[in-house]
């Protein structure tokens, strides 16, 4: 800019009653691009995390199929992408200028390449993984041949989730990377063979021998192949290191826990007496692990059984895989199945829908009423009349 267009400039400054010797330097002179209308960009906000994760280096990326609504994901949170809209016009430069000092050139130019009345704003969610569990292929140790996996790259490209949530709820599914990503459906029938060895060898959960194990299943036939094996004593491990496994006491329990009720649910499709579901549980552990119903409320709930002749406890097996992502199908769905829940079942079942931010006993309360039992068990109903009548 010349001195004779800056004085032309100031001079139009001083229309706009601008005191000249109060403004730091330098003063943009601003006008619109010819393009400014037919720019292909969208702006952004960035939150916090998403501006940590581009300072350091983190991909951020759109994940989902076409259909998909719009999600951002970073290595490990994923974001769901709002359109808001402003009544204030969004100028967008791409030569900004900013005065800063009283010192410097008087005056510069500057081009608006877009202007906008809307922008995306980003608020974390939990992942999108219910198309997950119709990717992975899935089979059976004891009837099917193995099938071909899928590839992490391609689980990430349809998946709306980061990657360390992926891996976290392959962990969850028990997956394993065998030419791709697989599920084995009877990984519990595994853990039993493992619970049995480990109590008919008097063996020390705190040191459990791979090669060892891997004998004494299959001393006289392969019971399961050693990859299983391997496998299953991963998933039940705290820790290993050269081939020896110190095995998580609760672990072993849920295993084994949920190889009673699957094999009953195929068996006889009923439920159990919890007081001989939880003595026929016991025998089957190690004499130092001690079982809890409450650990089991993630995949199986409790109710109150009159059809006896008296009133007893019963304990049913609930498919985690077969359970809605979204809260409202949720809770319809388990009041479907009965009246009253307790604190501690609802609270492992509602942990996959909660919110990041949240706490599961907000969506309860959200959704049910709080009442209490004559010993003084905390109690919930549905907020919806029809569906206190399950």
């Amino acid at each position: 800019m010349d001195e004779q267009e800056q004085e032309h400039f100031f001079r139009r400054a001083e229309y706009a009653k601008v005191d000249r010797e109060k403004l730091c330097l330098p003063s943009a002179s601003v006008s619109f691009s010819p393009f400014v209308e037919q720019n292909k960009y969208r702006l952004i906000e960035l939150n916090e995390q998403l501006e940590s994760a581009l300072k350091n280096g983190e991909d951020v990326v759109i994940r989902g199929d076409p259909q998909d609504g719009v999600v951002v994901c970073t290595d490990t949170k994923t974001f769901d992408i709002k359109i808001c809209t402003t009544s204030n016009e969004l100028l967008v430069s791409s030569d900004l200028i900013i005065p800063r000092t009283k010192e410097g050139p008087t005056a510069a130019t500057a081009d608006l390449v877009l202007r906008v009345h809307d922008y995306m704003e980003p608020k974390e969610i939990l992942p999108k993984l219910d198309k997950l569990q119709k990717l992975l292929p899935t089979f059976a140790l004891s009837n099917d041949s193995e099938p071909k996996g899928i590839s992490t790259a391609e689980l990430l490209d349809r998946v709306q989730s980061s990657k360390f949530q992926l891996q976290e709820e392959l962990n969850r599914l028990g997956a394993i990377d065998r030419d791709g990503w697989k599920v084995v459906t009877d990984m519990e029938r595994v853990s039993y063979s493992i619970c049995t060895a480990i109590d008919s060898e008097s063996w020390s959960l705190a040191a459990i021998d791979e090669s060892g194990m891997v004998q004494i299943i299959n001393e006289f036939e392969q019971v399961w192949p050693e990859w299983a094996i391997q496998h299953t004593l991963k998933a039940l491990s705290k820790s290993e290191k050269d081939g020896t496994y110190e095995i998580c006491q609760k672990k072993l329990s849920i295993q084994v826990a949920l190889f009673i009720l699957k094999r009953n649910a195929e068996e006889t499709n009923q439920s159990i007496v919890l007081e001989e579901f939880t003595e026929v549980w016991k025998t089957m552990l190690p004499s130092e692990v001690e079982p809890d119903v409450k650990d089991l409320f993630g995949f199986a709930y409790v109710s109150a059984d009159k059809s006896r002749g008296k009133t007893v406890e019963v304990i049913h097996y609930l498919n985690p895989l077969n359970l809605p992502g979204d809260p409202l199908m949720l809770f319809n769905f388990l009041f479907s199945l009965k009246k009253q829940w307790t604190d501690a079942e609802l609270q492992a079942l509602t942990k996959r829908v909660t919110p990041p931010g949240k706490q599961a006993s907000a969506i309860i309360s959200k959704y049910c009423r709080q009442s209490k039992s004559a010993t003084g068990v905390k109690l919930f109903t549905s907020k919806t009349p029809n569906n206190n009548n399950a």
